[in-house]
């Protein structure tokens, strides 16, 4: 099973019940001990084939302390077919699933809690999950046997390490994201973001405009985890110190001195309260507001006086199952509210009416699609009655 993790900032309000800084997630994942090196490619929303070093821990490549690439014999595999593919000429391929593919479906996520994670992380991880709830638009949704049919792609919480770690965007699948209460209610929501789909911010392929790297407070060997230089869907933004995903200023110090120096005067990086402004506009814009849709079965309705005209609606949906409300205009000054997408109505007088039909989610949310209704006298029968007559 492959694992990978994604970053977003933050600095919102404190959910949880207890918060880690980042160099203290940092600190966590690095008492799992390492065993080399490796190379692979990634990619993202908006980048492709990007080298990257990752560390062996394990059976697992991890990128950048808290992101599993994958296992290490599928990193080792993945390099030597983007290898053979460049080769041939043929377009390689990195361990990341790009573009949509990698994005969750209809902004879903859909998750599951292993029996080994405890009813603290539970409620820890949950709290997390209403945080992205209650500032994007993308939604958790606990996949269930009953259910399960419908989410085969979902994200499992474990508690299997001392540590905190997940895959970036959607695998395919099950995936896994590991999180312990020791990492906290922010490093919660910075783990979410990976599997949602972002990196770290001070990975940008700007990050040298705005902080610093102190090489010599690196630990030895522990210099990889700077090395990277990705442009991901954050760089259509400013460069964000307040971002949930930025390392810390201590991250990986040898010697107690800071590792990331913002140039910036009078900024703190590597929060772990909640989600930034600017990390919200980043998800916002790849996993933007679903809307529910508007659909009337036709564009023009024709009736006689005295008949009613049946108004269908019921090809009107959202995408995320939430029940809608039908707001109707009927265009001769009548309005009408109704919880059921169909309406009988009758006209009292000759014209063409401009229908239009609003639907609206419990979010407020909405759209509107229109139709003409010609309602048509005695006189537009009488050439044909006349006709018969003679």
């Amino acid at each position: 099973m492959n694992k990978i993790t994604l970053c977003v900032l933050g600095a919102s309000v404190l959910l949880g019940t207890s918060v880690a800084t980042a160099d203290q997630i940092t600190d966590i994942n690095e008492q799992t001990p390492e065993d080399g090196t490796g190379t692979t490619y990634i990619s993202g929303f908006s980048f492709y084939n990007k080298p990257v070093t990752y560390a062996k821990k394990g059976d697992l490549a991890i990128f950048e302390s808290d992101i599993v690439l994958g296992t290490v014999q599928e990193t080792e595999g993945w390099l030597n077919a983007n290898s053979t593919a460049s080769s041939s000429g043929i377009a390689p391929r990195s361990i990341i699933i790009t573009g949509e593919r990698f994005r969750w479906i209809n902004n879903v996520v859909p998750f599951r809690f292993d029996e080994n994670v405890p009813q603290a992380v539970r409620t820890m991880t949950t709290n997390a999950m209403n945080h992205w709830r209650d500032n994007t638009a993308m939604e958790f949704v606990e996949r269930t046997a009953d259910n399960a049919a419908d989410f085969p792609d979902f994200v499992t919480i474990v508690s299997d390490q001392f540590a905190c770690w997940s895959f970036v965007g959607r695998r395919g699948g099950e995936q896994q994201l590991n999180v312990v209460e020791q990492c906290g209610f922010g490093a919660a929501v910075h783990e979410l973001g990976h599997a949602i789909g972002l990196w770290h911010e001070q990975s940008r392929e700007d990050r040298n405009d705005f902080v610093r790297i102190n090489w010599d407070n690196i630990i030895a060997g522990q210099e990889h985890n700077f090395n990277q230089h990705i442009n991901d869907g954050d760089d259509v933004n400013e460069y964000d110190y307040g971002s949930i995903m930025h390392y810390g200023e201590f991250a990986f110090t040898d010697n107690g001195q800071p590792t990331i120096t913002p140039l910036q005067d009078n900024v703190q990086i590597g929060q772990r309260t909640g989600l930034s402004a600017l990390d919200i506009t980043s998800i916002m814009e790849n996993y933007p507001e679903i809307i529910p849709i508007a659909t009337l079965d036709r564009s023009h309705y024709s009736i006689y006086l005295g008949n009613s005209v049946f108004l269908d609606g019921r090809q009107s949906f959202d995408p995320n199952g939430e029940t809608l409300s039908y707001f109707w205009n009927l265009g001769d000054g009548t309005t009408s509210t109704t919880t059921v997408p169909t309406l009988d109505y009758l006209y009292t007088t000759r014209g063409t009416y401009n229908v239009s039909l609003m639907v609206i989610d419990p979010d407020g949310n909405s759209d509107t699609d229109t139709a003409t209704a010609t309602v048509f006298g005695f006189e537009a029968i009488l050439p044909s009655i006349t006709m018969l007559l003679l």
